[in-house]
């Protein structure tokens, strides 16, 4: 059954991780580390992290990081192919401007990664 507090914890861990990336790439930049390094491990960091979140907090789930953590990345990396054909699609096909792409994109890639996370990731076996 579907916990109705689910979708909102999911939503409090996403934009606690957009704000955590985004203070951790400014830091380490600021910091004097290169941009990329400072972004791609500021990145890293969150993915575990959320993935955490995710795992205790918003899904209370016992499957194992053996398990779940491989689903989890597939997931992820899922949603950041999607998002592209999306995005894609979105501008080249439908004529939308910028702005409506990205809003409808980041909800398109929201949805998909809490139904593969919440059905797939951390089903209950």
């Amino acid at each position: 059954m579907l916990n109705s507090s689910r979708p909102l914890r999911f939503i409090v861990a996403g934009v606690s991780g957009l704000v955590l990336l985004f203070v951790l790439t400014y830091v380490l930049a600021s910091a004097g580390v290169a941009p990329f390094f400072a972004s791609s491990s500021a990145y890293a960091i969150c993915f575990i992290t959320i993935y955490l979140v995710h795992r205790y907090w918003t899904f209370s789930s016992d499957v194992p990081h053996g398990q779940a953590l491989p689903r989890y990345l597939v997931v992820q990396l899922a949603c950041a192919l999607l998002s592209g054909f999306i995005a894609y699609g979105l501008v080249a096909l439908l004529g939308l401007k910028p702005f409506v792409m990205s809003v409808l994109t980041a909800l398109a890639a929201s949805a998909i990664s809490y139904f593969a996370t919440s059905m797939w990731v951390f089903a209950k076996r």
